[in-house]
């Protein structure tokens, strides 16, 4: 009896660990504590086509209420699309510069991807905070955040991460 108590302490210790972490964007210990990548699945979802306009497409997803979501920003990440994982920067927030609404997203430009996946399931996994979302002065200058942030993500994606995929 009191060994079950201890563990259902342990237990809820970690799971508000877990969640404390999860709400400073501290994705590499959420993900080594869930001892798996963190990940928001959804449906594609046809999003206003900026990206695509801006030569940078993204996949949109519209997270669940219920979901307890990491901070608002830019995330190094890796999204699962008909079985197959892909490298990719995500934007995780309410899309301050083109939007004055709060409606949370999860807009993920996909490296080396090309195809209509609208209407499909995908999972995005969150493996690191590049930085907080923020609101630009005009589109070009969103433009070129976008093109810094992916060259970030990948720098780190294909760096740190396939290292841990190859056990290095």
């Amino acid at each position: 009896d009191r060994r079950q108590r201890q563990m259902c302490i342990r237990d809820s210790i970690s799971s508000t660990y877990v969640r404390e972490e999860l709400k400073l964007g501290h994705m590499e210990t959420v993900n080594v504590l869930l001892n798996r990548p963190y990940s928001i699945t959804g449906i594609v979802a046809k999003g206003n086509q900026l990206g695509r306009k801006l030569e940078i497409p993204t996949i949109n997803v519209y997270p669940t209420e219920i979901k307890l979501l990491p901070p608002n920003g830019v995330y190094a990440s890796r999204i699962l699309i008909d079985g197959v994982w892909y490298y990719g920067v995500t934007n995780l927030g309410t899309k301050p510069t083109i939007s004055d609404g709060y409606e949370v997203s999860v807009e993920t430009n996909v490296f080396d991807f090309d195809k209509d996946v609208y209407g499909n399931r995908v999972e995005v996994a969150l493996y690191h905070f590049l930085r907080q979302e923020m609101k630009f002065e005009n589109v070009e200058a969103l433009k070129k955040q976008m093109e810094s942030d992916a060259s970030f993500a990948k720098a780190v994606s294909y760096t740190h991460l396939r290292a841990h995929e190859t056990g290095r």
